[in-house]
């Protein structure tokens, strides 16, 4: 069995620092990215998925074609 290097801590430590430092204040870039991840994932996902539980006519190939449909819409 191999025992892990003993300096190995010491990056990690140090990785663990710099996205803490990050955490606490992050670039408005970043912030950004996410909201524009989110809403290409509602645009994509949300009404196949409302759709298909409450609409009873509601199938697979429309759920497809509307995932797609949202995926070329959204502007991510």
């Amino acid at each position: 069995m191999k025992r892990a290097c003993a300096c190995s801590p010491a990056p990690i430590t140090l990785m663990l620092g710099v996205l803490l430092l990050l955490a606490w204040n992050p670039p408005d870039m970043i912030i950004w990215l996410n909201l524009l991840a989110f809403g290409g994932l509602e645009a994509v996902f949300l009404w196949p998925l409302v759709l298909g539980l409450y609409w009873s006519r509601a199938n697979a190939a429309g759920a497809i074609s509307g995932m797609l449909a949202g995926a070329g819409y959204s502007p991510a």
